[in-house]
């Protein structure tokens, strides 16, 4: 995986063109764009706690799992 940082200025379309290095071979590739929280706060972020969420069951093998019983039994241990 290649991880390439720039800075660059959003336009009023929102329209971005980048250009990748010649490192970066032809073909299809996954691209992952990640925004920043600006300083005036106009974007909302999501918390951690709200993108793991997101997830939660998701996990076919974890289905079978009582969370909570999971919770009681590992404190139990502690005891």
């Amino acid at each position: 995986m290649v991880t390439i940082t720039r800075t660059l200025d959003v336009p009023e379309d929102r329209t971005l063109v980048i250009q990748l290095p010649d490192t970066v071979p032809p073909g299809p590739h996954e691209v992952v764009v990640t925004i920043s929280e600006d300083t005036a706060g106009r974007i909302a972020s999501i918390s951690n706690a709200e993108e793991l969420m997101r997830f939660a069951g998701t996990v076919r093998s974890l289905s079978r799992i009582d969370g909570l019983e999971y919770q009681r039994r590992i404190r139990a241990e502690w005891e």
